[in-house]
């Protein structure tokens, strides 16, 4: 139940860019920049949409499916501004099998096949903006702002009760049963960063990197629910204690549009759970109602 958990939580921090639930790991990928364009001018209103296809993989863990991400920025003027972020994805494959966590007496269980994984994140954060120095070839950002987020994940798992020894049909097996595990978290904190602007006219090319830490702690309900009368519904509350983690990154734009990848393999702190390998790649598309932001600005 430990590492189900765990891995929840890494992967629900992933889909945040915070690659890992350990506090002091640090990474640096190609990813989608954590504001909506690296620079900006006054009274300007302009956003990023980004599509992401991610897959993940561990010891009997595979998981894959996509993130949408939308975000949307107001320039007060040339020194100050606020941006605002929404977004939402999905996993679904196999994990290692749960049992029910209530027991039917005289009764023991037996894990039939991998759990049946079906995930899903929301997120969303606000951003208030300090430009520090703006030209046509380089912009410096400064940023920060609360954060918050939500995760629903549900592990169905085949299982048959046997009958324990010591009761005169001893060993009998039922089959066709199935445990529906379901864990809610939410979580909120704040995050931090900048991002710097590298543009070159002549290719119409820019770099952006950048760097974000964030600091989240919550809350996480486990409900499990056995599907067979003799055990009954088991439900559990938990807090999430605080972390704080960085990441380290850059976007590339061409034109308007970005594209990005990152391969991460975690190295897990208990040798039991393995390694975590996570690939994710991502395509955006940048917009606002100044038609020059991605060539002059």
């Amino acid at each position: 139940m430990k590492f189900i958990l765990s891995l929840i939580l890494l992967i629900f921090n992933f889909f945040t860019f915070y690659n890992s639930c350990n506090a002091q790991q640090s990474n640096f990928n190609i990813l989608p920049s954590p504001i909506p364009f690296p620079s900006f001018v006054p009274d300007q209103y302009s956003g990023k949409i980004d599509g992401s296809f991610i897959n993940i993989t561990a010891d009997q863990v595979a998981l894959s499916g996509g993130l949408a991400d939308l975000k949307g920025r107001y320039a007060i003027n040339e020194y100050f501004g606020f941006d605002g972020e929404v977004g939402m994805g999905g996993l679904q494959g196999t994990m290692p099998g749960i049992a029910p966590l209530s027991l039917t007496p005289g009764y023991f269980y037996r894990i039939d096949g991998t759990g049946q994984t079906s995930m899903f994140m929301f997120r969303m954060s606000i951003n208030f903006e300090i430009q520090l120095f703006h030209t046509n070839n380089f912009s410096l950002i400064v940023f920060g702002g609360p954060t918050f987020l939500i995760n629903n994940t549900t592990i169905s798992t085949p299982y048959s009760i046997i009958v324990s020894p010591g009761f005169s049909n001893a060993g009998r097996v039922f089959t066709g049963f199935t445990n529906k595990l379901s864990v809610y978290s939410s979580m909120s904190g704040g995050q931090y960063g900048a991002q710097i602007d590298l543009y070159s006219p002549e290719i119409g090319i820019r770099i952006s990197p950048f760097f974000l830490v964030s600091s989240f702690s919550g809350t996480a309900t486990i409900t499990d629910e056995p599907g067979n009368t003799g055990a009954s519904t088991t439900t559990l509350s938990a807090q999430i204690p605080n972390s704080t983690s960085s990441v380290f990154g850059f976007d590339i734009y061409i034109g308007k549009y970005s594209i990005g990848s990152a391969l991460q393999q975690l190295r897990s702190q208990q040798q039991t759970n393995g390694n975590t390998n996570i690939f994710m790649i991502t395509l955006g598309y940048a917009f606002s109602n100044d038609d020059e932001q991605n060539k002059t600005k």
